[in-house]
């Protein structure tokens, strides 16, 4: 949302500013939040710190009115994956 140029709801400015605050340690403020520990807890501590790296991914995923997972690219149109597929 930081980037984005649209006129924002005061929701999604607290949601750039904090952000924008925790940015520079990221990776630690999710450890440290209630899913973060228990996903480290779990042995997923990798996934988190996946979750904590910026600008990596030429893509995003998103949730269709279908129940399909949808590879949004800014350059092109979305691809549709099956929930059933990704599991």
């Amino acid at each position: 949302m930081a980037h984005l140029q649209a006129e924002r709801s005061p929701e999604a400015e607290a949601a750039v500013d904090a952000f924008r605050g925790a940015r520079s340690a990221l990776a630690h403020w999710l450890r440290r939040s209630v899913s973060g520990r228990e996903l480290v807890g779990r042995g997923f501590e990798r996934d988190v710190a996946l979750a904590a790296e910026l600008d990596v991914s030429a893509c995003v995923p998103r949730l269709s009115p279908a129940r399909e997972y949808v590879a949004w690219r800014s350059e092109d149109e979305p691809r549709a994956v099956s929930l059933e597929a990704a599991r």
